[in-house]
Protein backbone atom coordinates (compact mmCIF):
# COMPACT_ATOMS: atom_id res chain seq x y z
CA UNK A 1 0.00 0.00 0.00
CA UNK A 2 1.45 3.47 -0.87
CA UNK A 3 0.13 6.22 1.46
CA UNK A 4 -0.74 9.48 0.45
CA UNK A 5 -1.80 12.83 1.71
CA UNK A 6 -5.14 12.68 3.34
CA UNK A 7 -5.74 9.07 3.44
CA UNK A 8 -7.14 8.23 7.54
CA UNK A 9 -4.60 7.03 10.11
CA UNK A 10 -5.00 4.95 13.51
CA UNK A 11 -2.98 6.10 16.63
CA UNK A 12 -3.09 3.14 18.73
CA UNK A 13 -2.65 4.33 22.00
CA UNK A 14 -3.58 5.44 25.86
CA UNK A 15 -4.78 8.96 25.85
CA UNK A 16 -4.41 10.95 29.21
CA UNK A 17 -4.11 6.96 30.55
CA UNK A 18 -7.27 5.80 29.09
CA UNK A 19 -7.78 2.29 27.97
CA UNK A 20 -10.62 0.08 27.62
CA UNK A 21 -11.58 -2.94 29.57
CA UNK A 22 -8.27 -1.48 31.61
CA UNK A 23 -6.06 -3.26 29.19
CA UNK A 24 -6.81 -1.71 25.61
CA UNK A 25 -5.55 0.75 23.75
CA UNK A 26 -7.59 3.39 22.28
CA UNK A 27 -7.70 3.76 18.27
CA UNK A 28 -7.85 7.65 17.77
CA UNK A 29 -8.48 8.28 13.77
CA UNK A 30 -6.60 11.01 11.95
CA UNK A 31 -5.18 11.62 8.37
CA UNK A 32 -2.09 12.17 6.24
CA UNK A 33 -1.60 15.52 6.33
CA UNK A 34 2.12 16.17 4.69
CA UNK A 35 3.34 13.85 1.84
CA UNK A 36 4.55 10.90 3.85
CA UNK A 37 6.97 9.39 1.43
CA UNK A 38 9.09 12.76 1.95
CA UNK A 39 11.10 13.70 5.19
CA UNK A 40 9.90 16.48 7.15
CA UNK A 41 13.16 18.81 6.77
CA UNK A 42 15.89 16.66 7.61
CA UNK A 43 13.96 14.21 9.73
CA UNK A 44 12.77 11.25 8.52
CA UNK A 45 9.27 11.78 9.30
CA UNK A 46 5.82 13.35 8.25
CA UNK A 47 3.11 15.41 9.89
CA UNK A 48 -1.36 13.75 10.45
CA UNK A 49 -3.91 15.58 11.47
CA UNK A 50 -5.55 14.10 14.51
CA UNK A 51 -6.75 14.94 17.58
CA UNK A 52 -4.44 13.50 20.02
CA UNK A 53 -3.88 14.03 23.91
CA UNK A 54 -1.03 13.32 26.40
CA UNK A 55 0.48 9.57 26.85
CA UNK A 56 -0.14 9.09 22.87
CA UNK A 57 3.75 9.20 22.21
CA UNK A 58 5.14 6.21 21.11
CA UNK A 59 1.69 4.94 19.82
CA UNK A 60 1.65 2.99 16.50
CA UNK A 61 0.29 4.91 13.39
CA UNK A 62 -1.31 2.69 11.16
CA UNK A 63 -3.04 3.06 7.67
CA UNK A 64 -6.18 1.12 7.21
CA UNK A 65 -8.44 0.20 4.12
CA UNK A 66 -11.01 -1.59 2.77
CA UNK A 67 -11.15 -1.86 -0.89
CA UNK A 68 -8.58 -0.72 -3.68
CA UNK A 69 -5.14 0.55 -2.68
CA UNK A 70 -1.90 1.73 -5.01
CA UNK A 71 1.08 -0.92 -4.34
CA UNK A 72 4.90 0.75 -5.14
CA UNK A 73 4.63 -1.15 -8.50
CA UNK A 74 1.81 1.30 -9.59
CA UNK A 75 -0.40 -1.31 -9.41
CA UNK A 76 -4.22 -0.82 -8.22
CA UNK A 77 -4.91 -3.73 -6.04
CA UNK A 78 -8.38 -4.35 -5.14
CA UNK A 79 -9.58 -6.54 -2.39
CA UNK A 80 -13.35 -7.83 -1.80
CA UNK A 81 -13.28 -8.80 1.68
CA UNK A 82 -10.61 -7.80 4.47
CA UNK A 83 -8.74 -4.79 6.06
CA UNK A 84 -5.28 -4.07 5.46
CA UNK A 85 -3.00 -2.74 7.39
CA UNK A 86 0.39 -0.78 7.30
CA UNK A 87 2.74 0.55 10.06
CA UNK A 88 3.55 3.56 9.16
CA UNK A 89 5.47 4.52 12.33
CA UNK A 90 5.42 5.70 15.51
CA UNK A 91 3.34 8.84 16.89
CA UNK A 92 6.09 11.51 19.21
CA UNK A 93 3.28 14.48 19.53
CA UNK A 94 1.76 17.41 18.91
CA UNK A 95 3.76 19.57 17.00
CA UNK A 96 3.79 22.44 15.71
CA UNK A 97 -0.21 23.04 16.43
CA UNK A 98 -2.16 21.14 18.88
CA UNK A 99 -4.08 19.76 16.05
CA UNK A 100 -1.20 18.56 13.61
CA UNK A 101 1.43 15.60 14.98
CA UNK A 102 4.55 14.51 14.22
CA UNK A 103 4.93 10.61 12.75
CA UNK A 104 8.65 9.53 13.04
CA UNK A 105 8.89 6.53 9.91
CA UNK A 106 9.96 3.04 10.24
CA UNK A 107 13.62 4.01 9.38
CA UNK A 108 13.98 5.20 13.28
CA UNK A 109 13.06 2.39 15.01
CA UNK A 110 15.45 0.13 12.75
CA UNK A 111 18.13 2.42 13.71
CA UNK A 112 17.53 2.80 17.28
CA UNK A 113 17.60 -1.01 17.43
CA UNK A 114 20.46 -1.23 15.65
CA UNK A 115 22.88 1.27 18.15
CA UNK A 116 21.65 -1.38 20.88
CA UNK A 117 24.79 -3.02 22.20
CA UNK A 118 24.48 -7.37 21.48
CA UNK A 119 25.63 -8.37 24.84
CA UNK A 120 24.85 -12.33 24.86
Amino acid sequence: MIPEVAMPVSIIGFPMGMSAFGKLPIWKTGHIALEPLLDLGEEPAFLIDATTRGGMSGSPVVLGLNGGYKTRSGNVMMVTSGFRTLFLGIYSGQWPHPEIGKVWKPIVIKEILKSIPNDK
